[in-house]
């Protein structure tokens, strides 16, 4: 094989010439595997690995050697996968959380990351647990904790802020609705176990410094910065915009505008993240080009860059997006002072392998997964692209180019967008055109008014600079988000579609880099595959059975019965129904792919109430034909009858023991649906009752057998 060939072929699949992509496939398999297997999967892991060592040991001894022949490179590339695919099952087992907590009834923790609003009076906060207080005393612990703050008026958190918090940590709560965004399974792969919902009077200040200094120091920093942005800003917010392109902070934004420019497929230019570090390393690399001409001008140019990359990531707080990012840049940067061939995309392996080793769930992690995807589609399809079509004049190359990039970053992130976010963008490319320059440009302007702080005068003028900027941004992409069908979406597809997908852009990459037309064609044969398959998954969701779920919330009991792409959701026990904006109709229609919800309500009949307390009633609800008994704790009824009344479902709400008891000696029911903890649940089946539980807490939705 020729040089060229061989370059080809390492631009193509980073695969043959590149090992460090395939180790990084395995090892993500390894983990895939090791989450989707049963528990004891921690025994087949260590079987796993050790049938992989000796196996590995036998494949390259020489008896082995001589016998094989020539199929031995073959058995030593399977051995390869499998060692890593091993890797990273047992790196997965190795740190997993088995950890549980003691009863506690305070805790002591720092603030990690403010996430900022999340309603009017309301902040969502990571915090970082120190103490715990239980029945023997304060307790060093160590763990992060989601904090929901309410009701707190214009108070705000600091990242390293230190708070007593006067509250039990609980478990983050399953999803209750089917289809509803599982925060559990999501916080727990960030390594957030636990969620606590604070007022204004459950917590009060440690008043205790950050105790690593590196980390205070940069949000010191960030915190100055962005102070004196919004002193220097024409506007709020101005403040607010260039606080976000700069420095990541994006909490005080107005929704509705981050809404347009989500429509409008450019809200990455407001996150600071993998694709962001990227622009300003390209940025980077143009503009101090210069220093490669002198002696040891290439190890100047980047140690350069490095620095500066690591000093951007300080004063953007040392976030885990960019810290993620610079690291893969930096790794990428060091390749290039080696000069080591096809090193861009295995360097990004390389430093996704790192990250892996130091965390393993950041395979889940889907800004990571969007930023690896954006940096691998630049090194993958930009040159190739940008080479398609030359221009001679300046202003026509420097579209082109800005064109090139994005065209390149969204081929390998749509895919995932679509997935993920069910929407598309459609005129990404347009907005892109205009929104990337004027970020980058506003974002050179925010450095030149922070450089130009203590000159007032200037700085004013950079305001004013900054003030059009935004306004034209803006204005521009209300406009874009305002077009007619500015954005598709409701895009369902299954997991086994993202795997056709990818075959499409592999092809579609080989035809750019190639030029070979057999390769077009089969990448257009995966897009067939993909939409006759989207197409056939659309004639099952529109045929689909009909099937009946119950389901619990904090406040109410459901029933929803799903027919093909249609849903009716009915309420029992209220006297409300639910909207179409509501988190329970939305869940519904995401999880399950419908297009069509309708709500209703079922007031029942009060069959027992309690004349101190009107939420002790007991209620009767008839629906499908099944008779639902709501059990509160105060039932009163004649239980000397001969013949006990029949209910389907006997729902316990708030009542006790006793009042199960004595409700149990007039009522029969063919189920007993409960929402109780395993330690209510075992006091129960110790009493050795017969009748069928359904636990709610362990599931909160169930199927369930209607007329």
């Amino acid at each position: 094989m020729n040089l060229t060939r061989l370059q080809l072929r390492s631009q193509v699949f980073q695969w043959t010439t590149n090992p460090l992509l395939q180790a990084l496939c395995f090892l993500v398999l390894g983990k895939v595997v090791f989450d989707s297997l049963s528990p004891g999967i921690e025994i087949i892991t260590l079987c796993f690995l050790l049938l992989v060592l000796f196996g590995s040991m036998l494949i390259w001894s020489d008896w082995f050697v001589e016998k094989s022949g020539k199929s031995i490179q073959i058995l030593r590339q399977i051995s390869f996968w499998l060692s890593f695919a091993g890797i990273g099952m047992g790196l997965a087992a190795f740190q997993s959380d088995t950890q549980t907590i003691p009863a506690n009834t305070s805790f002591l923790c720092r603030i990690d990351e403010n996430f900022g609003n999340n309603g009017p009076e309301k902040i969502r906060c990571q915090a970082f647990v120190e103490k715990i207080k239980t029945n023997k005393g304060w307790q060093n612990y160590d763990g992060k904790v989601l904090l929901q703050f309410s009701g707190i008026g214009n108070q705000t958190f600091q990242n390293g802020d230190r708070i007593l918090v006067g509250k039990e940590l609980s478990e983050i709560e399953k999803p209750s609705i089917p289809g509803q965004f599982d925060a559990k399974k999501y916080y727990n792969r960030k390594g957030i176990g636990f969620q606590v919902f604070v007022s204004a009077n459950d917590f009060s200040s440690a008043g205790q410094p950050y105790p690593n200094r590196l980390v205070y120091f940069s949000h010191q920093i960030r915190f100055w910065m962005e102070n004196k942005i919004n002193q220097l800003s024409i506007e709020q917010d101005d403040g607010f915009m260039l606080s976000a392109l700069l420095l990541g902070i994006r909490r005080k934004i107005d929704p509705e505008l981050k809404s347009a420019y989500s429509a409008a497929g450019v809200t990455h230019i407001l996150a600071v993240s993998g694709m962001h570090v990227g622009l300003i390393f390209v940025f980077l690399t143009t503009i101090l080009g210069w220093v490669k001409r002198f002696q040891y001008g290439q190890t100047a140019f980047s140690v350069m860059v490095i620095g500066l990359l690591w000093l951007y990531a300080m004063v953007t707080g040392l976030s885990p997006s960019v810290l993620r990012a610079v690291t893969i840049f930096t790794i990428i940067q060091i390749g290039e002072l080696l000069k080591k061939p096809g090193l861009p995309i295995n360097g990004l392996c390389l430093g996704t392998i790192i990250l892996f080793l130091l965390d393993v769930e950041i395979v889940y992690d889907v800004g990571y997964q969007l930023s690896f995807a954006a940096v691998y589609g630049i090194l993958s399809f930009d040159k190739p692209i940008k080479e398609l079509v030359s221009f001679k004049n300046k202003v026509l190359r420097f579209f082109w180019e800005s064109t090139s990039i994005t065209i390149s970053a969204t081929l390998a992130t749509f895919p995932l967008i679509v997935y993920y976010f069910h929407q598309f963008p459609v005129y990404f490319l347009m907005a892109n055109l205009v929104a990337v320059p004027v970020s980058n440009g506003l974002i050179y302007c925010g450095i030149a008014l922070i450089l130009t702080s203590f000159l007032p005068g200037l700085a004013h003028g950079v305001a004013w600079v900054i003030h059009f900027l935004i306004f034209c941004l803006n204005q521009f992409v209300l406009w874009i988000a305002g077009l007619p069908f500015s954005t598709l979406d409701q895009i369902y597809i299954p997991n086994w579609a993202i795997f056709l997908l990818l075959g499409f852009l592999v092809f579609l990459q080989l035809w750019i880099l190639r030029t070979n037309y057999k390769m077009l064609v089969y990448s257009l044969f995966f897009l067939l595959l993909y939409s006759i398959g989207i197409l056939g998954y659309q004639i099952y969701l529109w045929k689909r059975p009909q099937v009946n779920y119950a389901f619990r919330t904090k406040k109410d009991w459901m029933i929803a019965r799903l027919q093909g792409r249609t849903a009716q959701l009915t309420l029992l026990a209220s006297d409300t129904s639910k909207g179409q904006n509501s988190f329970e109709i939305k869940s519904l229609r995401e999880g399950f792919h419908l297009h069509q919800i309708s709500s209703f309500c079922k007031k029942g009949i009060i069959i027992s109430q309690s004349k101190k307390d009107d939420k002790k009633k007991s209620i009767l609800v008839v629906e499908s034909g099944k008779r639902f008994l709501f059990l509160g704790n105060y039932l009163k009824m004649d239980t000397t009858v001969q013949q006990k009344l029949p209910v389907d479902f006997l729902i316990v709400q708030q009542a006790g023991f006793k009042t199960i008891e004595n409700a149990l000696k007039g009522i029969e029911p063919k189920e007993i649906w409960v929402d109780w903890n395993e330690r209510t649940l075992k006091n129960w089946s110790d009493l050795n009752h017969s009748y069928k539980v359904v636990n709610f807490r362990a599931n909160r939705f169930q199927t369930v057998a209607l007329n």
